[in-house]
């Protein structure tokens, strides 16, 4: 999966992405805040980790609430 970056304000930025740990698969949804020291975008505390079943599930939900 490629990161998905969604800009929020000039400083933060939501990134979507996949990742792994311990051998599963998870879904990270998270914050990023831009460094004033050196320039980069780096994680928040704010955010989301999923593995991609209920990720699914809630894709479901969001589309079955007319949401998306």
């Amino acid at each position: 999966m490629k990161t998905i970056k969604i800009k929020k304000s000039e400083t933060i930025e939501l990134q979507v992405n996949e990742s792994e740990f311990n051998g599963r698969k998870f879904i990270n949804i998270r914050d990023y805040f831009l460094d004033k020291i050196d320039e980069q975008y780096k994680p928040s505390k704010k955010g989301v980790a999923m593995i991609p079943e209920i990720w699914e599930q809630l894709l479901l939900e969001l589309k079955n609430q007319n949401l998306i």
